[in-house]
């Protein structure tokens, strides 16, 4: 009863191994996790992944030289590199009688004779050892001890080289195939300047103090201050009181921004503003945005009201004002109205979606209302809108390359252009005074409450780097015997390399949209994401254009479209009878096909696998999502049921909509 119930009852969790350790479907087991002797997927009416595994050569690309034996005598780890080598066709081998390293002769292995202390050449120990335990079969090296595959970077000693073979498994190896097109010489680039940005020093970790003044404050710190050394406490925002006891009446926000254009603005002005019926500003928050570095980030903040406690008489809003911060232009507002005044902290939060251009029917319109969380908002401002609250007039005291953005206390809220920062924007930011950006890139330096040496470049197309110093591998595409499409999709393979993960990672697949010119004979494609292979897609057809074994930035590919590089489907290279099993057994055949085709460069299923012909003709393959959802991620701001796409799965330089017909 208490075995695969969910609940782990044995400290190794043995009695939940079906549900720790298995796979249920093919569309999550890795194509080197087939026919390796060790079942992961249940099995289906008489089928598993270790079923009609006759024609699946033992020794492959993922078997070879990992560290285990998987196949008989061993023969995936002979003549691999170690710190003990031995002859061709020979183990390692640790002597009974001398206690040293030894070479022992394949033919030896599993004879029924121990030859090697521990009895490592005799794998079988583990099945006499626990026949009840089918899972059990892996045995620690130079020891008695037999545990479970997975489990054998956990119960095993990682001495003797046994930390290897924890780094060596891996989901999909593309250096068996041979790369292509030739790499031309790097791209020229500016020679880098040295990096003026300053990094902060870890700190060292505070050892435990017993000290009880540290109890003193609550939610704060104790300081001493004067020669007396008289004990106060620093409070945080949301607190006050000579112990932090009383908590400050506020509104907690928290945003979210997005950008529904890629390429026209780079870096954003926020300005947040808690304001009253009667145009008082209590409290305000600048945030400096960056689409293509902080597209994730969430913005918490704490805005206080003046008085404690607040006036229950008076109406609160919030505003928040969006700015170009390159040229300054205002771009659109949002209006968040705070309710159940009678909380002492009003929680709120929302995604703002920055649209592409200023347009007040645009920006009132329920697009950018139906993001917002509260449903008395509004989202418009234009060059007639004049702020009603507002009842006294000030002189605004900002820099005149800044603008005057409201007031607090009789002091101006100034918003700084990216070369100037203070509270009235007089003083040279790192930007103006470094100027280490290379390649026309955007500097924008960091929050001056944290730093004033620190910045970040927001680099141009074709560039990437800390300061925009690389220059992205361009890939010149052409077509040989093939007729151009009008467009066509770019997947970008990225394999993760071994060593990285002890688990089994597939290759992280990105795609990209890129449209054709009429009579345009040749495209030019640039990419700062890394890869190790490219594929085009069009016409329902995919072509193997670029592999390469190890990523390269910086460099010029100049490649065809041509029926070689083609990726055929399996019916074509599979007969009828293999090409109609079910799809857990027909994988079992893709051997075959680099076998009977030596032409072959790649070829695919159009369900789960996309896989190449290594130069020993076997199948090498890698899940590709033949079915992906063009939708950026779920941000998806093209109408009419246009397909979205981006550059980058993450953070984005640049979103494509591509429209169905009449659209």
């Amino acid at each position: 009863m208490l075995v695969d119930d969910g609940k782990a009852q044995c400290i190794g969790k043995e009695d939940e191994f079906l549900f720790d350790d298995f796979v249920y479907t093919i569309h999550h087991l890795p194509f080197s996790s087939f026919c390796d002797n060790w079942v992961d997927i249940v099995s289906i009416e008489n089928e598993t992944d270790e079923t009609h595994c006759e024609q699946w050569p033992c020794v492959n690309p993922y078997t070879r030289c990992n560290g285990a034996w998987q196949c008989p005598k061993g023969i995936d780890e002979i003549n691999c590199s170690s710190s003990f080598q031995c002859p061709a066709n020979y183990h390692p081998c640790l002597s009974p009688q001398s206690r040293k390293m030894d070479c022992l002769h394949i033919n030896r292995i599993e004879d029924g004779i121990i030859d090697c202390l521990g009895s490592t050449d005799e794998r079988s120990h583990c099945r006499l050892q626990q026949p009840e335990n089918e899972f059990m079969r892996y045995r620690c090296w130079n020891d008695t001890k037999c545990t479970s595959i997975t489990r054998a970077c956990d119960d095993c000693d990682k001495s003797n080289e046994f930390d290897q073979i924890c780094d060596r498994r891996q989901a999909f190896f593309h250096k068996s195939s041979s790369s292509f097109p030739p790499v031309q010489p790097s791209l020229s680039i500016h020679k880098q300047t040295q990096n003026d940005m300053i990094t902060t020093e870890k700190i060292s970790a505070i050892e435990h103090n017993n000290d009880p003044r540290l109890l003193l404050c609550n939610k704060g710190f104790v300081i001493l201050v004067g020669k007396n050394e008289t004990e106060q406490c620093l409070c945080p925002e949301s607190y006050y009181g000579d112990l932090c006891q009383y908590q400050n009446q506020r509104v907690s926000l928290t945003i979210r921004l997005r950008q529904e254009n890629l390429k026209n603005i780079n870096v954003i002005g926020i300005i947040i503003r808690l304001v009253d019926h009667t145009g008082f500003v209590h409290s305000y928050e600048q945030i400096t945005y960056k689409s293509v570095i902080n597209c994730n980030s969430k913005y918490n903040m704490h805005l206080r009201y003046h008085n404690r406690p607040k006036d229950m008489t008076k109406n609160y809003t919030i505003y928040i004002d969006a700015y170009d911060k390159v040229n300054l232009a205002y771009i659109t507002s949002w209006i968040f109205l705070v309710n159940f005044l009678f909380m002492p902290v009003n929680r709120m939060s929302a995604q703002l979606i920055i649209p592409a251009k200023q347009d007040c029917h645009l920006l009132c319109s329920d697009k950018y209302l139906k993001s917002l969380t509260n449903d008395n908002m509004q989202s418009c401002r234009c060059s007639n809108w004049a702020n009603s609250f507002s009842t006294i007039q000030h002189k605004c005291d900002c820099s005149s390359n800044s603008i005057c953005v409201g007031f607090k206390e009789n002091r101006s809220i100034c918003l700084c252009p990216l070369n100037k920062t203070g509270p009235r924007c007089y003083l040279n930011s790192v930007c103006r005074m470094s100027n280490a950006c290379m390649n026309n890139g955007i500097c924008v330096p960091h929050d001056s409450r944290q730093s004033l040496t620190n910045f970040t470049c927001v680099c141009p197309n074709g560039f990437s780097g800390e300061l925009c110093e690389k220059a992205d591998i361009r890939i010149d595409l052409s077509f040989s015997n093939v007729e151009a499409p009008q467009s066509l999709l770019v997947h970008l393979i990225n394999v993760v390399p071994r060593g990285v993960t002890s688990g089994k990672i597939e290759p992280i697949q990105v795609t990209m949209f890129k449209k054709i010119l009429f009579n345009e004979k040749t495209i030019t494609l640039h990419m700062s994401l890394p890869f190790h292979l490219v594929f085009v897609e069009f016409k329902n057809m995919y072509y193997l254009i670029i592999l390469q074994h190890d990523y390269t930035p910086s460099v010029i590919f100049s490649t065809q479209i041509s029926q070689s590089q083609r990726c055929r489907h399996i019916k074509e290279v599979l007969d009828e009878v293999k090409a109609g099993y079910p799809h857990l057994r027909r994988v079992k055949y893709y051997q075959d096909i680099c076998q009977n085709h030596s032409d072959l460069t790649c070829f695919h299923d159009n369900y789960t696998f996309m896989c190449l012909c290594t130069e020993e003709r076997q199948a090498n393959c890698f899940h590709f999502n033949f079915n992906m959802t063009y939708d950026c991620k779920g941000e998806n701001d093209c109408q009419n049921d246009g397909r979205c796409f981006q550059d980058h799965p993450h953070c984005p330089k640049q979103k494509m909509c591509v429209c169905q017909e009449c659209f």
